[in-house]
């Protein structure tokens, strides 16, 4: 039964993946310019520039293409600090046995190595809080975005809050005191953190607005 099961859903999700390409190459291949289109035909070389580069017309099909399926996503990336990537990856091995959740690449730029996080805790109003138990997965993955920073590329913890009545968001250092230390290695470290609450309805799962980081002394 689990095999059936198993095997249904890769069909459908191969289905929908072949639909939701096919839809792409179609916007692609037909006739037209999708930024001539958004100007409504308009002759204005400069606003046709900006909106090329501003929703990726400029670039290679294939990153354009990444883009669409990122767009796409329940959760797509779109924090103004990890702008302006050409590449992203999903599920990039690195380090000891490990899969960063998000590689984002520019010939530009240096390679951004993103681990996320989801938060739900919440113990005190408007506070949220990571984690709600002991992690030792996770304090492995703060260990290696340390290392990643320190070799000269970028690294950042993503803290995706799913949830929208917090304002503040801080270490639960009383419930896995090793996260806590780990975390704080990671920011001597270099690797940058960026805390985000989420805009959820029964489409998508968007980032909303960046919360602030209150750091355990």
């Amino acid at each position: 039964m689990l095999a059936f099961v198993i095997k249904r859903l890769s069909y459908g999700f191969l289905v929908i993946l072949g639909v939701v390409t096919v839809v792409f190459l179609l916007f692609n291949v037909l006739p037209g310019d999708p930024a001539r289109m958004m100007l409504d035909q308009r002759e204005d070389a400069e606003q046709l520039k900006n909106i090329r580069a501003k929703y990726g017309f400029d670039k290679p099909l294939s990153t354009q293409y990444a883009l669409y399926l990122n767009d796409l996503s329940p959760i797509s990336l779109h924090s103004q600090e990890l702008n302006d990537y050409s590449t992203l990856k999903r599920e990039v091995k690195y380090g000891t046995n490990s899969k960063i959740d998000i590689l984002l690449q520019d010939d530009s730029k240096k390679d951004c190595y993103v681990e996320i996080k989801n938060v739900h805790l919440s113990r005190e109003k408007g506070l949220a809080e990571f984690p709600d138990a002991i992690t030792t997965r996770g304090a492995k993955h703060l260990r290696e975005l340390s290392l990643i920073s320190k070799s000269g590329l970028r690294a950042v913890m993503l803290y995706l809050i799913q949830r929208n009545d917090c304002n503040f968001f801080k270490i639960a250092q009383d419930i896995d005191t090793e996260y806590a230390e780990e975390f704080n290695n990671a920011i001597k470290a270099g690797v940058e953190v960026i805390c985000m609450d989420t805009i959820l309805s029964n489409k998508a799962i968007d980032i909303g607005k960046n919360i602030q980081l209150l750091i355990n002394k």
